[in-house]
Protein backbone atom coordinates (compact mmCIF):
# COMPACT_ATOMS: atom_id res chain seq x y z
CA UNK A 1 0.00 0.00 0.00
CA UNK A 2 2.89 2.22 0.47
CA UNK A 3 3.70 2.42 -3.29
CA UNK A 4 -0.06 3.27 -4.18
CA UNK A 5 0.34 6.46 -1.85
CA UNK A 6 3.31 7.92 -4.17
CA UNK A 7 1.10 8.00 -6.89
CA UNK A 8 -2.26 9.37 -8.30
CA UNK A 9 -5.29 6.56 -8.28
CA UNK A 10 -6.21 7.72 -11.66
CA UNK A 11 -3.20 6.12 -13.23
CA UNK A 12 -4.65 2.52 -11.72
CA UNK A 13 -7.11 0.16 -13.20
CA UNK A 14 -10.36 0.61 -12.34
CA UNK A 15 -10.27 -2.53 -9.84
CA UNK A 16 -7.49 -1.01 -8.04
CA UNK A 17 -9.19 2.42 -7.42
CA UNK A 18 -12.35 0.98 -6.23
CA UNK A 19 -10.29 -1.09 -3.65
CA UNK A 20 -8.81 2.39 -2.78
CA UNK A 21 -11.55 4.30 -2.70
CA UNK A 22 -14.52 1.64 -1.15
CA UNK A 23 -12.94 -1.44 0.48
CA UNK A 24 -9.40 0.06 2.07
CA UNK A 25 -10.33 3.83 1.93
CA UNK A 26 -6.48 5.01 1.50
CA UNK A 27 -7.57 7.65 -1.61
CA UNK A 28 -9.10 9.37 1.15
CA UNK A 29 -6.06 10.15 3.22
CA UNK A 30 -4.27 11.58 0.51
CA UNK A 31 -5.31 11.90 -3.34
CA UNK A 32 -8.60 13.17 -2.42
CA UNK A 33 -7.44 16.29 0.25
CA UNK A 34 -4.73 16.95 -2.46
CA UNK A 35 -7.41 17.02 -5.22
CA UNK A 36 -9.06 19.67 -2.92
CA UNK A 37 -6.02 22.09 -2.55
CA UNK A 38 -4.57 21.34 -6.02
CA UNK A 39 -7.95 21.04 -8.02
CA UNK A 40 -6.21 19.39 -10.87
CA UNK A 41 -8.26 17.86 -13.72
CA UNK A 42 -8.07 14.15 -13.49
CA UNK A 43 -10.38 14.37 -10.26
CA UNK A 44 -13.64 14.57 -12.81
CA UNK A 45 -13.69 10.97 -13.00
CA UNK A 46 -15.08 10.97 -9.60
CA UNK A 47 -17.78 12.84 -7.57
CA UNK A 48 -16.39 16.10 -6.08
CA UNK A 49 -18.12 15.43 -2.77
CA UNK A 50 -15.05 13.10 -2.21
CA UNK A 51 -13.13 15.92 -1.98
CA UNK A 52 -15.12 17.44 1.25
CA UNK A 53 -15.78 13.71 2.64
CA UNK A 54 -12.34 12.58 3.75
CA UNK A 55 -12.67 13.95 7.34
CA UNK A 56 -16.14 11.91 7.76
CA UNK A 57 -14.40 9.26 6.25
CA UNK A 58 -11.17 9.70 8.55
CA UNK A 59 -13.60 10.08 11.25
CA UNK A 60 -15.63 6.86 10.79
CA UNK A 61 -12.28 4.50 10.25
CA UNK A 62 -10.73 5.66 13.47
CA UNK A 63 -14.20 4.78 15.35
CA UNK A 64 -14.23 1.19 13.88
CA UNK A 65 -10.68 1.13 14.74
CA UNK A 66 -11.19 2.24 18.07
CA UNK A 67 -14.30 0.03 18.63
CA UNK A 68 -12.31 -3.12 17.14
CA UNK A 69 -9.57 -1.99 20.01
CA UNK A 70 -12.27 -1.68 22.79
CA UNK A 71 -13.72 -5.10 22.10
CA UNK A 72 -9.81 -6.90 21.55
CA UNK A 73 -9.23 -5.49 25.11
CA UNK A 74 -12.39 -7.41 26.55
CA UNK A 75 -11.37 -10.44 24.83
CA UNK A 76 -7.31 -10.23 25.84
CA UNK A 77 -6.29 -12.97 28.31
CA UNK A 78 -2.75 -12.63 29.30
CA UNK A 79 -0.51 -15.77 29.36
CA UNK A 80 0.66 -15.11 32.85
CA UNK A 81 4.01 -15.36 34.66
Amino acid sequence: MRKFAGYPISIYNKFIQMIMIYVIPFAFVNYFPAQYLLRKPDMAAYPEIYMYMAPFVGLVVYLLAYGFWRISLRRYTSTGN
